[in-house]
């Protein structure tokens, strides 16, 4: 996608899989006072459907920020008309609806990983044009309301990032953020009653995809951080994230405070008071020795390539 729109000056889109630790990496970054923390801002158009929380704690629908956001928009009404605000291709309220986010997807991982099928991009196209330039118009709000140069949006899908980054590569940063692929199995298996075979194959396909992805974007344009790195050494990990983003590192940014949040989705950590940098592996108790096993068999090798020890080696610690 050869189109280009202004932009506010940086977009930080963070990718990871669920459960990565992208909230505590978000809320490090929104602490900065030149850094917007915009949430999960895909659901953004569910999150009004639904009529669910701001960041803030009050309805979306009663949130001054988001209804001065709405009013200046002026494209459509987002709080009457959420469907019709295209920030993202995902409105999943039908079967119908279901099998054509699934088939598109599909095609625009095609076009872009495999020059055979380059010719299907003109089918996808638009659709991607209408969420960047309608993602980056509500940006530039954003920016002009809160006086923040910084938009963090913590998404974490890598079509709808790697489509950013076309649409402006000048703006656009990544936080390439991996979790253990155990914990994060774990994580699925104890919230979403996962099976660890289902849990490992969409860990290693969500990372393999990316991966063949983002080859087409310049690596300095990534950081790429693990949770158990961020974990160990929060001070170490904030001040090169400061500095891959040319900002001073400033010390709010380890206390997770955000101030007024007005992000959107996102777990409930950032309605939590006091949080603190802490490590979670509580897998390594829980899962059993076959589920470990499992793991090892479908996605051991991916899990290794960033980093992660092998089943016998978790023995020497």
């Amino acid at each position: 996608m050869d189109v280009h729109f202004n932009s506010p000056d940086k977009i930080v889109c963070i990718f990871a899989a669920g459960h990565s630790g992208s909230t505590l990496v978000s809320l490090m970054l929104g602490a900065h006072s030149h850094v917007f923390y915009a949430g999960e801002f895909h659901a953004l158009p569910s999150w009004i459907n639904e009529k669910k929380n701001c960041g803030c704690g009050r309805s979306i629908l009663d949130c001054n920020f988001w209804q001065k956001v709405n009013r200046e928009y002026g494209k459509v009404d987002f709080f009457l008309y959420p469907k019709q605000l295209p920030v993202y291709l995902r409105f999943k309220n039908s079967a119908f609806e279901r099998f054509m986010c699934k088939t598109q997807r599909a095609l625009t991982y095609h076009s872009i990983s495999n020059p055979f099928f380059s010719p299907l991009r003109w089918i996808h196209m638009s659709s991607w044009k209408n969420m960047v330039e309608s993602t980056v118009d509500i940006f530039r709000i954003i920016s002009r309301l809160t006086d923040k140069s910084i938009i963090v949006d913590s998404t974490k899908d890598y079509q709808r990032i790697y489509h950013l980054y076309k649409a402006f590569p000048g703006s656009v940063k990544i936080v390439f953020l991996t979790r253990d692929g155990r914990a994060v199995c774990h994580s699925n298996i104890k919230k979403k009653q996962y099976l660890m075979k289902d849990a490992a194959l969409q860990w290693k396909n969500n990372y393999a995809r990316a991966e063949k992805i983002f080859s087409n974007i310049p690596e300095e344009v990534f950081f790429r951080l693990r949770y158990e790195d961020l974990c160990g050494n929060p001070l170490l990990v904030g001040r090169n994230l400061a500095r891959f983003l040319d900002i001073d590192f400033e010390p709010q940014m380890l206390k997770l405070d955000v101030g007024v949040d007005h992000s959107v989705a996102g777990n409930n950590m950032k309605w939590m008071q006091n949080n603190t940098i802490k490590i979670n592996e509580k897998w390594k108790k829980e899962l059993l020795p076959a589920e470990l096993q499992q793991f090892e068999n479908i996605a051991g090798d991916m899990n290794h390539h960033y980093g992660y020890p092998r089943p016998n080696d978790l023995l020497k610690f």
